[in-house]
């Protein structure tokens, strides 16, 4: 019995050193090219994230720079202007950068918003006994377009009690009674989180339909009572309102988060049109009339270092801000 156990031992022994030894030689022979090959490959993903890592630096430290540069080119403006500011979407933080924005250029900003959640819900209830979509359209649109002269007019010219009862249906956040007008240039700010845009619905779709019935209505009203609307978002909005907005004839602009697109808001707000930022599918990332900007030489360089000769456009130094934009013939000129 025990030879017996000793042979199925030794022979159980000989079948797994033969397979060690199969293995050793397979892996020798065919696994050397595969291991190569995998070896090629994470080096190329290594220099890859390099590579990725050098450029968001690169892009980080761009964009610093420009940060930088904001004040000195924005300062003054919109000296005095009021403007209203009024957010249609979920991303509180857009409107916060775009009124600071403005205040760095001298605007007095006011701020108000139309709660997603709070219309869309109080248009179900008002429409549920509608069938017709265009009914539909046009009810939410008729709200929208008694809200706006209210907007523009502000509070104190404006019948208190329509005021609270935007207020009492949650369909408008503001500061209250001080809250007053008359404003001319307004900055929409939209787009929204994919929670916020999904919410009772299996994708954006239904928020987008919603965005075209109520904030269209709402553009068109604005303008035609002669104010000058520009709308803005963040640059990585999960769901974009720009494309809606643009067949308004509205400037747009996709990044009021980063320093490109602070830069352009005054300059919209002052006239000169286009859909500006850094997607894909814009016009152009800054207004044209930026690119005659002109800087102040240093006062820092030595005399003996200056150029011979300065042109006339180039401010002396000390006699300018940081930065002095030229832009004869453009709206932010005058």
């Amino acid at each position: 019995m025990n030879s017996d156990i000793r042979y199925h031992i030794a022979s159980l022994s000989a079948v797994f050193l033969a397979l060690g030894i199969g293995i050793l030689i397979g892996t020798a022979f065919v696994g050397a090219p595969v291991v190569q090959r995998q070896t090629t490959l994470i080096h190329r993903l290594e220099a890859s994230v390099g590579d990725l890592r050098r450029e968001t630096a690169t892009r980080d430290n761009t964009e610093k720079a420009l940060a930088a540069l904001v004040p000195g080119i924005i300062s003054g403006n919109l000296m005095g202007q009021r403007v209203l500011v009024v957010q249609s979407g979920s991303y509180r933080d857009a409107a916060d950068a775009a009124e600071e924005t403005l205040e760095q250029a001298g605007a007095v900003v006011v701020r108000a918003a139309l709660p997603l959640d709070a219309w869309r819900r109080e248009m179900s209830r008002a429409t549920s006994a509608i069938a017709d979509s265009d009914t539909i359209a046009d009810a939410v649109g008729n709200e929208a377009r008694q809200i706006a002269p209210l907007l523009l007019r502000g509070d104190s010219h404006s019948s208190p009690s329509a005021f609270q009862s935007y207020r009492d249906r949650g369909l408008l956040v503001d500061g209250g009674p001080s809250e007053t007008g008359p404003f001319r240039l307004v900055v929409l700010v939209g787009g929204a989180s994919l929670a916020v845009a999904t919410a009772g619905s299996a994708d954006e779709t239904a928020l987008l339909t919603f965005i075209q019935q109520r904030d269209v209505p709402l553009i068109d009203a604005w303008i035609t009572r002669g104010a000058t609307v520009v709308a803005v978002e963040p640059l990585e909005a999960d769901v974009s309102f720009l494309r809606v907005y643009e067949g308004s004839g509205i400037s747009t602009i996709d990044a009021i988060d980063r320093a490109a697109g602070k830069i352009t808001l005054p300059f919209a707000l002052l006239g000169e049109k286009g859909n500006y930022g850094l997607r894909s599918g814009t016009d152009r990332v800054l207004p044209e009339s930026l690119e005659s900007l002109q800087m102040s030489l240093p006062s820092l360089i030595p005399p003996s270092s200056k150029p011979a000769a300065v042109p006339s456009a180039v401010p002396a130094a000390g006699k300018s801000g940081p930065l002095s934009p030229s832009v004869a013939a453009s709206p932010a000129a005058r």
